[in-house]
């Protein structure tokens, strides 16, 4: 076990359950339950999260690395996306959930994990002399460029539906593994720096630019964060909601339960 990933896992899940009983036992009182029900309801899914992750921890990753479970898991992946693309259930303006009745999965969560096991996984082999050598024997020269033909797949389905957050996301986690695998650390974490400081100088005028390029609830999020107060009751409900908690509570909030914004102000309460 990596106690390093391991204990902020198990720190965090506790201070999300604090948090969620913090901000729900008034709401639930509310709507006419219990100020421990949504306590409870958080509790059973950590406790099985946990279950769940320290099973996935058992596995042995090597049974991942096999080049025909690698490409089995990228299919299935790229498989869902088109199902989606055809069939799929719209939420919130994207085409990009599979309804399963009891439950809906989205696709393009669980491409976040298989891209970040195929390339990494990829870019291992690249910078390992021996298997290199025994990948060039073996491969077609049309099979090398899989790799780039599932990304470019993946990523323009994700687009398509339209899930520009989902897009992002996996295309950072793609230029994260390429950037650790070809880059050193130093230069690698320099520039995650400086893509951190530069998205807090260019956040207002980037958003500015981008609102130029979106529509619809796309362009609604980047005028609520432009515009929080004019967009209040709608888009910029959120943020006009944030900036009162932190008015009244200050940086390090106002107490265990003693919060204004939860009784069925703050939206996601």
């Amino acid at each position: 076990m990596d106690w390093y990933l391991a204990a902020p896992y198990l720190i965090l899940c506790i201070i999300g359950i604090v948090m969620v009983y913090s901000a729900s036992a008034d709401v639930a009182m509310q709507v006419g339950g219990t100020p421990q029900s949504y306590l409870r309801k958080q509790a059973i899914y950590v406790i099985l999260g946990i279950a769940v992750a320290f099973g996935v921890a058992m596995v042995n990753l090597r049974k991942f690395r096999g080049r025909g479970t690698r490409h089995v898991l990228m299919w299935t992946v790229l498989t869902l996306l088109v199902y989606v693309a055809l069939f799929g259930a719209r939420v919130n303006g994207a085409q990009g959930w599979i309804s399963l009745g009891f439950m809906s999965i989205q696709p393009a969560e669980i491409c976040k994990l298989v891209f970040a096991l195929f390339y990494a996984d990829y870019f291992a082999r690249q910078n390992d002399p021996s298997q290199l050598r025994n990948v060039s024997r073996d491969i077609p020269d049309w099979k090398r460029y899989l790799p780039w033909i599932y990304l470019v797949a993946a990523l323009g389905l994700i687009l398509k539906q339209p899930d520009t957050g989902g897009f992002l996301i996996n295309a950072i986690i793609f230029v994260v593994i390429t950037s650790v695998a070809v880059l050193p650390l130093g230069w690698s974490l320099l520039i995650s720096v400086g893509f951190f400081l530069g998205s807090l100088l260019f956040a207002v005028p980037l958003s500015k630019f981008v609102l130029l390029w979106t529509h619809g609830y796309q362009a609604a999020r980047f005028t609520g964060f432009l515009e929080p107060f004019k967009n209040a009751s709608s888009s910029g409900a959120q943020l006009v909601n944030s900036y009162y908690a932190i008015s009244n509570g200050g940086i390090f909030g106002s107490g265990i339960g003693n919060s204004i914004q939860k009784n069925g102000v703050s939206p996601g309460s």
